[in-house]
């Protein structure tokens, strides 16, 4: 991240003396309070990756994939733009922040909202804005006070985080992709009861729509839940969340407003020490307007070898009741038609199907002075990342159809501006 900022100097005053006399101590005036500007900060990250397929399916497809659907073929998956002001951490007293994100590039196929940036480009590489909110710190309640967030914003549940640097893989999971919601246009508030206990709720439009006739029915959605932090010494946390409204298009289904969908996740994360940390996540998914369901286990593992290297492991397993919630989009636009509800191109497995998937990576961060050959540069990390995915009750749903089970290999590169 680039610093943007005034700096504050302290001013050193001497006090008069005979030529006889040792000079006088000096005195420093206090440092003027740092000023609102100075937390002020923006970046640019760049992650491009290839997840390469064996098996060569006929379609191009890695199935079950969004973000690394494109079997066999360096993808740039994201420009990542950031310009923030975050809340002071340690403020006790009101505070005020804000976020504009957006990223070009790959990704952003499967993060449009509705009335924003529908079709802002067409091809593979796309722009979208990742968060357009204000923030703010109230201190009501209780000692902690209670955290707002307004506007675009991200979806609060899951493991896997849109910016690259602050997950564990390239990849992601069958619950990241399929069974959370990426994107919203409303608000949500996080009331700290006290050291340990959070409170959420949230109201917004619905997953990645807006409002009016940019919204794909005409009531709002919400979230709802809970966090339990530092327990055990400060090495465990807990983070429930529920989500409840309609999500399916008036276009296609005139009762779209009465079709409720319910997403439910829990994450506990367990940081033994500086060297292991251990995560897991459940999910339980209803979708209203298949009205059928789906859920999956995922668990984590992260060694830090050392401080430039680390290495991370993930199993999970996740069943599809529908058979149609797990696929591959097929168009540039198709993800976002789907929302809107216009015909997209949709690959997905024959039958209901449950999925298994193991993924191992290692992390190298390597030491580079930047600054000795005058490149800005602040971030660079290769992740080298294998995945074996394969369904649990025979179907062949992999490599077009073909097979029951799928070897992929490959991984991303990240550096940050």
């Amino acid at each position: 991240m680039l610093k943007i900022g005034i700096v504050a100097t302290g001013v050193l005053a001497t006090g008069a003396a005979a030529a006889s006399d040792l000079a006088a101590p000096g005195v420093v005036t206090p440092a003027a309070p740092a000023a609102w500007t100075d937390a002020i900060t923006a970046g640019i990250q760049i992650e491009a990756g290839i997840l390469a397929n064996p098996a060569n399916p006929a379609n191009g497809q890695n199935f079950g994939q969004l973000y690394s659907d494109h079997a066999n073929s360096v993808m740039l998956n994201q420009i990542l733009m950031t310009f923030e002001r975050p809340l002071d951490p340690m403020g006790a007293g009101y505070d005020f922040g804000f976020m504009l994100q957006g990223i070009y590039g790959a990704d952003a196929r499967f993060n449009h909202v509705l009335g924003f940036d529908d079709y802002l480009l067409n091809g593979r590489n796309q722009l979208v804005p990742m968060g357009i909110y204000v923030l703010a710190h109230l201190p009501w309640l209780t000692g902690g006070g209670v955290d707002v967030k307004v506007g675009l914003t991200g979806g609060a549940m899951g493991f896997d985080a849109v910016d690259p640097s602050v997950r564990p893989f390239y990849t992601y999971g069958y619950i990241s992709n399929y069974l959370v919601p990426f994107l919203h246009v409303g608000g949500i508030a996080t009331w700290h009861v006290d050291d340990v206990l959070a409170l959420y709720t949230g109201i917004d439009c619905g997953s990645q729509t807006s409002f009016g006739s940019n919204d794909n029915n005409s009531l709002p959605a919400g979230y709802f839940g809970f966090g339990i932090n530092r327990l055990l010494d400060g090495k465990l946390n807990v983070l429930a969340m529920s989500r409840l409204g309609p999500e399916g298009s008036l276009l296609v289904y005139p009762n779209a407003n009465s079709l409720m969908t319910s997403w439910n996740d829990v994450t506990v994360s367990y940081k033994r020490d500086d060297k292991l940390t251990i995560a897991g996540e459940a999910n339980f998914y209803y979708d209203g307007v298949l009205n059928n369901t789906a859920y999956g286990l995922a668990a984590y593992l992260t060694y830090a070898y050392s401080e430039r290297v680390s290495f991370n492991a993930r199993v999970e397993v996740m069943r599809d009741n529908s058979g149609k919630i797990v696929g591959n989009y097929i168009g540039a636009d198709s993800y976002t038609n789907s929302i809107r509800g216009l015909p997209y191109g949709f690959i997905a497995a024959p039958a209901p199907t449950t999925y298994g998937e193991i993924t191992l990576n290692v992390s190298i961060r390597p030491r580079v002075d930047w600054a000795q050959i005058d490149l800005p540069i602040k971030t660079l990390e290769f992740r080298p990342e294998i995945r074996y995915d394969r369904s649990l009750n025979g179907t062949y749903a992999f490599n077009a159809g073909r097979d029951q089970d799928a070897f992929m290999f490959g991984g991303d590169v990240i550096f940050g501006f």
